[in-house]
């Protein structure tokens, strides 16, 4: 049987928008894939496409927002989920995704108030007290901080870096600007016990995933630093010589120390000192934690800390393998 012209142009448009709609969706699925494997290079060509294909589908620049960022493009990250938050005001996702990308640009005002906004539209979103906790942190505010980490935790136990966060502001809140080395053995002690019964307080702990693993990993530096700081040696018999070096034993190589800023607010203040802060080189080769020993106000901890995490270095090696070892840092700061 033969279809008339008209019948068969028909079709053949309507099965035209169906290929293209099925493709649009398809990208977007397959670039939301991407996404959670990691992929997240392959994530932003796929997505990109699918926004162009259908500008007014959420998702696509919501996933595209988040694999940006993923790689460091702050400022595609931030478009795309602009025009997710603009095709739904309703949606509290984009505005935790804006949050973030506001917290990698250090603008702490802006990421409060996106964080702020959504959870006034989704009471339950985790991430977004999680970065109000963040925002308090870095801004000392470290009270307020844990009481953040803490509705985190409350809205979504599973969630693993809440309770790191809250570790973090609880330890802050605990040393002060005086740092560690200025605290009661006692105090110092419960400070560690109480850490880590928050982490160990992790639902699930022994499960084979990302969350449980990060969590798992943190008490292991929990542990290291509670060797270093309150456990006591056990004595030792000092030897008539030097030993050789373990030849089994590469050494920490740094590669680069950046200067720690010095703030208006300790320059107006006429403060100078000295910083000393247990730094962890992980085996990854990454900062892993950094505690103040001793420290100084007006900003300058925060300072010393942030220039201590962007510190570049070849890990310690044993046996051919890297290691995590700690470290004493220390940085000065003068009016002059």
């Amino acid at each position: 049987m033969k279809l008339p012209f008209e019948k068969f142009a028909l079709i053949f448009v309507l099965l035209l928008s169906s290929v293209v709609f099925v493709s649009a969706q398809t990208d977007t699925e397959k670039g939301i894939e991407l996404y959670n494997k990691g992929d997240y290079q392959n994530a932003v060509q796929i997505l990109k496409r699918a926004a162009k294909q259908n500008k007014k589908d959420v998702n696509a620049w919501y996933y595209l927002g988040w694999s940006s960022a993923q790689i460091q493009d702050v400022k595609a990250s931030r478009k795309a989920f602009k025009e997710a938050a603009d095709l739904n005001p309703q949606d509290a996702r984009p505005l935790v995704g804006l949050a973030y990308v506001a917290l990698l640009s250090d603008k702490l005002d802006d990421a409060e108030d996106k964080a702020k906004k959504a959870v006034a539209l989704a009471p339950n979103e985790s991430r977004a007290y999680y970065f109000l906790s963040v925002v308090n942190y870095r801004k000392g505010k470290y009270e307020t901080a844990e009481k953040w980490a803490e509705k985190a935790i409350e809205t979504n136990p599973n969630f693993s870096d809440s309770y790191w966060a809250k570790v973090l502001a609880k330890f802050s809140d605990v040393i002060g600007d005086g740092g560690l080395e200025e605290i009661s053995s006692d105090l110092r002690t419960r400070m560690f016990d109480e850490a880590m019964a928050t982490l160990e307080s992790y639902p699930n702990l022994s499960e084979n995933n990302a969350e449980a693993g990060f969590v798992r990993n943190k008490i292991d530096t929990l542990k290291m630093f509670q060797r270093y700081f309150v456990e006591p040696s056990l004595p030792t018999n000092i030897p008539a010589t030097i030993p050789p070096p373990d030849p089994t034993v590469t050494p920490i190589k740094f590669i680069s120390k950046p200067q720690a800023h010095y703030t208006d607010a300790a320059r107006k203040n006429g403060v100078s000192g000295n910083i000393r802060l247990a730094v962890l080189f992980a085996a990854n080769g990454a900062v892993e934690y950094v505690l103040p020993l001793r420290g100084l106000k007006n900003g300058l901890n925060e300072e010393a800390m942030k220039a201590a995490y962007s510190i570049k270095f070849q890990p310690q090696m044993k046996n051919g393998k890297p290691v995590s070892v700690i470290k004493i840092v220390e940085y000065s700061f003068s009016v002059f």
